[in-house]
């Protein structure tokens, strides 16, 4: 800006307008802006809170009890998944998906095992495209949302669509079998 009369009086006005803000005299004298971060996400996973939807598979003698539990939206809705353990024994919906996409797998999880180590897997692929280890002894007793920066979670693969298609599947790989309340699954 210069100082030939124009930049100045931007500068003055700008001040002021600032000021009438932080003193809360005017609220609306700059409207807000929405800056797009990215793209919109779309959630992959039906029937993210009805794990006892035929859309969510259950293998061995892992089941799910319906509407449980109260939720984090406090509606009874969440259920509870028991004899999850090593493989056979897991629950999992498949998803489409974009050959080497990176997704992102989110739930919330209210443990009722104490210990144990869940895992969060992509079904399609038993290898490096996707698979998370969750220590349950580092969850607490109340509603957590389990994300890739939550502490329990280690990542030992990034979720990656492959042969078309991605999905979650939850099972137990040590201290199993595990029971944990669930709701609210998303993989974006």
């Amino acid at each position: 800006l210069s100082d030939s009369g124009s930049g100045s009086d931007a500068i003055t006005s700008l001040q002021s307008t600032v000021s009438l803000i932080e003193s809360g005299v005017a609220t609306d004298i700059i409207p807000a802006i929405e800056i797009p971060i990215g793209p919109p996400r779309t959630n992959l996973l039906l029937y993210s809170e009805q794990f006892d939807n035929a859309a969510w598979i259950k293998a061995g003698p892992a089941s799910v009890t319906p509407n449980n539990t109260v939720a984090p939206d406090d509606t009874t809705t969440a259920d509870l998944l028991e004899g999850i353990d090593v493989y056979g024994n897991y629950v999992y919906q498949a998803t489409v998906g974009t050959n080497d996409n990176r997704y992102e797998p989110s739930f919330y999880i209210k443990k009722v095992s104490s210990s144990g180590t869940l895992v969060a897997q992509n079904p399609q692929d038993y290898g490096p495209k996707g698979k998370w280890n969750i220590d349950l002894s580092l969850i607490g007793s109340t509603w957590e949302r389990i994300t890739r920066n939550h502490p329990a979670v280690t990542i030992v693969y990034e979720f990656i669509g492959y042969n078309s298609a991605s999905g979650l599947l939850l099972y137990c790989s040590v201290g199993g079998p595990v029971s944990f309340h669930v709701w609210g699954a998303q993989l974006e």
